[in-house]
């Protein structure tokens, strides 16, 4: 809960929502029961990494454009 928080106050907006949505995929593999639990986690860490690798590609390609 804390780090919630935290992320909310330090992140911007568009880094935030990426974490909302994959609480949400979560959320609903969690719903939906049986084995989902497992991929919920498996989808919301790759749409956290995935956002994590693409924000790092963007600020190079930024980078090297000026």
């Amino acid at each position: 809960p804390a780090l919630t928080i935290g992320l909310g106050v330090y992140l911007p907006f568009a880094l935030s929502s990426i974490v909302a949505l994959g609480g949400i995929v979560r959320l609903v593999a969690d719903r939906r029961g049986g084995s989902a639990t497992a991929n919920g986690q498996v989808i919301a860490s790759g749409v956290l990494g995935g956002e994590a690798v693409t924000g790092v590609l963007i600020a190079l390609i930024r980078l090297a454009t000026g």
